[in-house]
């Protein structure tokens, strides 16, 4: 049980305690295409270098954005097009039950500090799930569906951290 606790205290250290600490949140990019991963990874990551109240790390995000790209195989309309599938998920819910379950002492709050903990270490809830189609994988294409897709989670997760 100690050591349940003693974990919990040290996650609940590396998580935001006031509205000025940065949230924290991730980006995965999954494609076959290692330069095309690349690329698109770097323009996520440019495009979250904006956002002065985030910050992108890899391990224990509040908010995970996970991308997967994948050439369009066999297309007679478009073989140069990508469809890209975008997810987003959250796990402030969790993080904020964390928040204030963290100074209880209460043996029924017990169990429950028990349950939050595996939550954190879990991905999250997934939120949107979206596709979206380029003709091609132009810088272009790329830094827009960046732009608009990292544009879209920040709002989302802003909105979110509001209800």
């Amino acid at each position: 049980m100690r050591v349940v606790l003693t974990v919990l205290c040290l996650l609940l250290t590396a998580f935001p305690s006031s509205a000025a600490d940065k949230v924290r949140i991730s980006v995965t990019v999954s494609c076959d295409d290692g330069e095309a991963a690349q690329r698109l990874a770097a323009a996520f990551k440019k495009a979250f270098d904006k956002a002065p109240d985030y910050q992108l790390v890899d391990s224990l995000p509040q908010a995970k954005l996970v991308i997967y790209a994948n050439r369009d195989v066999n297309s007679r309309k478009n073989p140069q097009g990508w469809s890209v599938a975008i997810a987003r998920v959250s796990n402030v819910q969790t993080y904020y039950a964390a928040s204030k379950l963290a100074d209880t002492q209460q043996a029924d709050a017990l169990a429950v500090k028990q349950i939050v903990t595996g939550m954190v270490n879990e991905e999250g809830f997934l939120k949107n799930l979206n596709v979206a189609h380029l003709d091609d994988l132009s810088d272009g294409a790329i830094e827009t569906l960046a732009e608009v897709v990292t544009s879209a989670f920040l709002k989302d997760l802003a909105g979110g951290a509001k209800r």
